[in-house]
This record gives structure tokens, C-alpha cells and sequence, in this order.
């Protein structure tokens, strides 16, 4: 009597625990796969998934795509395109535009433009790796790929503090994807007003000291037949490619091979012209433009596209980005390694009279 008793009391108890799993997951969806429709998500979502289900959702919102890593992430589409979406996603590479460009073609969107950022761990991260998570697991043309992962994600258990948060909405230390319009990621209110609350002091903080640096080994032409695979597949279609080289902070930028940046430019340029940030110049040997040594501030990546589509304003530098071509690319490689070798750091750091944003 008293096992029969333990065992009913075992199977309730674990169906109620699946239950109460299952019903957490669905309804708080942190990575956003399972309601495509809200109009804001908190925190780190599965980008990759959740946007391309999205577009497949409403094929006919948007007839342009930003792809790229968390430094795009935070680019606002619309400064290209009223219906350009942002398909950047956490250490999002080349890879993910090409396999999403495919699923995108195959299921018959009508494609004007297709933006591509590129970045200094393009040619060294291992994409098999930097998908394995399940908030990085990119959407599959295949379904029984799709139904796994969701299963994994419904039956994950919950973080404790995730859920407090999400209870608790005008939390400002969640960033925010706006998933049905822009596709881009907000950083933490928290963040910027921390900087703009104490701009002498946040310029000089010992971050900036630490290099963010790639431990994979490089896979330069690998990179390169990819993009090489995008170009084709963008002429093919009549699909305009435009290519863009991101930036880095300067101690980075330092400890980063010059050498292997320069050939795989080279090399990028042989496919197609970019307009390239990745460099020295006055944003990147300023602190006040980075939020650490790897990623830029959200009003930089957009004066980025703003550089790309000539919309200057008074408040992008001038010596900030410009166009390599097949004909110029060997100069400005040149004149990257010289002004490295000769590069001195500031011994002040750029404070801005009134902040920027």
C-alpha cells in the first residue's frame, strides 16, 4: 500500500513539476521562439531562431537584411532602409547570412539589399562552437531540427533569476530586442546613464587596459569562399551587397594581427569593395565611444550606416570609415600597418563638453 502510495505521489509530483516547467517556458519565453508577436523582449533572446521565424512569419514586411554580430546587433536598420530588419545575433558570422540568405530565397522573399558586418573574429571564431548554446541554435529548413530544439527550450529549467526579472519589467538592467519591427537590440538603460553620469571618470576605468582577444585559430579562406558564396548568390538574384568592416577598441586593435587583417582584407576586396571602420582612428583610441574593448556604443554602430549611406552629420568624425576597393586596398593596408607601428596612445582621453546622446 505504501509503494503504490510513493509511486502515485512520484508521478504527480513529476507531472506538476513538468507543468509548472513547461508553463514557465512558454509563457515568459526568454529566447522568444515560442510568440513571435510581442512587441519587446528582455534580455539575451536566440536571435538567430527567433528573427528568421519571424520574417518566414511576414514575408512581406521587409525587402532588406542587416546581418552581423552584437556590434550590428545594436544598429538601427532603419537608417538604411524604412523595411530593412536587423538579423545580427550574438557572435553572429558569415556563415548565418549565407545559411539564412538561402532560407530566405528558397522561400521566395523578394530581396532588394543585404547588409553584411564583418568583424576581426570573422576569420577565427569556430561557427560549430559559437552555435551550440541554446539562445545562439540557428533556425533549421528543417522541421524535426526546429521541434527538437523547441522541446529543449520548453523543458530547460528555469533560472530563478530570470524569472524575477521578467516579473518585474521596468527593470533597466535587461537590454531589449524590438523582435515585429527593427529586429534591433537595445543595451540596458543602466548602462548608458551610468557612463553619462560620470563621464571623467568612466574614460580612464582600468577596463580599457584589457584586450579582447579571439583563441581560435584563423580560417581565412573559408571565410573568404563564404562570402565569396553570398556575392555569387546576391548577383544571381539581383540582390545589392554591401559590406562593412567593424570596428575595435585601440588595445585590441594593438594586440590584434595586423598581418592576418590585412589578407584577409586583401583578399575580401578582391570580392567586393567594403567600407571599413576597423582601423585607427578617433573612435577607436577613445574611450568614451566603447562600452569595453569589443564593442562600440549603440550611436556609433549607427553612425556606421550612417557612413555607408552618406548621411553625415557634425558628430561623426571625419576620419571615421571609408570605402576599400580592389585598387586601393594595398594602400590603406600599408598605411594600417605603418600608423600601427608608429601609433602612440593619448595621454588624454576625449571628454565631450555636453554627452553625445
Amino acid at each position: 500500500m505504501f509503494y503504490k502510495k510513493f509511486v502515485m505521489c512520484f508521478i504527480n509530483l513529476t507531472i506538476f513539476i513538468f507543468v509548472v516547467v513547461v508553463g514557465i517556458n512558454y509563457y515568459f519565453d526568454f529566447y522568444a521562439v515560442f510568440n513571435s508577436q510581442k512587441y519587446v523582449y528582455y534580455g539575451n533572446i536566440n536571435d538567430r531562431f527567433a528573427k528568421m521565424s519571424y520574417i518566414l512569419d511576414n514575408k512581406d514586411k521587409y525587402n532588406s537584411f542587416l546581418w552581423g554580430s552584437s556590434r550590428v546587433q545594436k544598429m538601427n536598420p532603419n537608417i538604411l532602409e524604412d523595411r530593412c530588419y536587423n538579423m545580427g545575433a550574438e557572435a553572429g558570422l558569415p556563415e548565418d547570412c549565407l545559411r539564412d540568405l538561402n532560407i530566405l530565397l528558397k522561400n521566395d522573399l523578394k530581396i532588394k539589399n543585404i547588409y553584411l558586418g564583418i568583424d576581426n573574429f570573422s576569420y577565427k571564431n569556430n561557427y560549430s562552437y559559437a552555435i551550440t548554446a541554446l539562445n545562439r541554435t540557428p533556425y533549421s529548413e528543417k522541421s524535426f531540427y526546429n521541434i527538437k530544439y523547441l522541446t529543449k527550450v520548453i523543458l530547460k529549467l528555469p533560472e530563478l533569476d530570470k524569472i524575477k526579472i521578467y516579473m518585474n519589467l521596468v527593470d533597466d538592467s535587461l537590454g531589449k530586442t524590438y523582435l515585429v519591427t527593427s529586429g534591433t537590440y537595445n543595451v540596458p538603460d543602466r548602462v548608458e546613464a551610468d557612463i553619462n553620469s560620470s563621464i571623467d571618470r568612466y574614460v580612464y576605468d582600468n577596463k580599457f587596459n584589457n584586450p579582447t582577444l579571439d583563441q581560435s585559430g584563423e580560417h581565412i579562406n573559408e571565410t573568404i569562399n563564404i562570402i565569396k558564396n553570398i556575392k555569387q548568390i546576391c548577383d544571381a538574384n539581383n540582390i545589392n551587397l554591401v559590406v562593412f568592416f567593424n570596428p575595435v577598441h585601440i588595445t585590441t586593435y594593438l594586440k590584434d594581427d595586423i598581418h592576418l587583417s590585412n589578407r584577409f582584407k586583401k583578399e575580401l576586396a578582391n570580392i567586393t569593395d567594403f567600407y571599413d571602420f576597423n582601423y585607427i582612428n578617433f573612435i577607436t583610441v577613445n574611450n568614451y565611444f566603447w562600452y569595453e574593448t569589443s564593442h562600440p556604443r549603440y550611436f556609433v554602430c549607427d553612425w556606421q550606416l550612417k557612413v555607408i549611406t552618406n548621411q553625415y552629420d557634425e558628430k561623426i568624425p571625419r576620419d571615421f570609415g571609408h570605402l576599400v576597393t580592389k585598387k586601393n586596398v594595398d594602400y590603406y593596408c600599408n598605411k594600417y600597418k605603418i600608423d600601427k607601428e608608429n601609433f602612440k596612445m593619448p595621454e588624454k582621453q576625449y571628454i565631450p563638453e555636453y554627452p553625445i546622446i
